[in-house]
């Protein structure tokens, strides 16, 4: 079954005061979440009030969408080839994601 994997974080730490952020994210996630991508839009839990920051990977071509609840997705949201590098995302606490499969 065709999967999209979802990692929350804070955020990226910051090197210092007035330093660019580090590229690296610290582990492990706050949470992990593992939706089946299906020809129906599929939503992920509530992301956690503390998550500022998703890595989102999949194993099957997808469009994602995210909204405050109740996201919907359709093949015109952004699309997300299949074993492609990890996409990081910054975004707002208690969001959530939806995933639907594209070609």
């Amino acid at each position: 079954m065709a999967s999209l994997y979802i990692a929350e974080y804070r955020s990226l730490p910051t090197a210092g005061l007035g330093e660019s952020r580090s590229q690296c994210i610290p582990t492990p996630p706050l949470v992990e979440q593992k939706l089946a991508i299906s020809t129906s839009s599929t939503q992920s839990a509530t992301f956690s009030a503390q998550t500022g920051m998703v890595v989102i990977t999949t194993d099957q071509t997808c469009s994602v969408a995210f909204a405050a609840a109740n996201p919907s997705a359709s093949t015109s949201n952004q699309r997300i080839a299949a074993n492609e590098p990890p996409r990081y995302f910054i975004v707002q606490p208690s969001t959530q994601l939806a995933v639907v499969s594209n070609s």
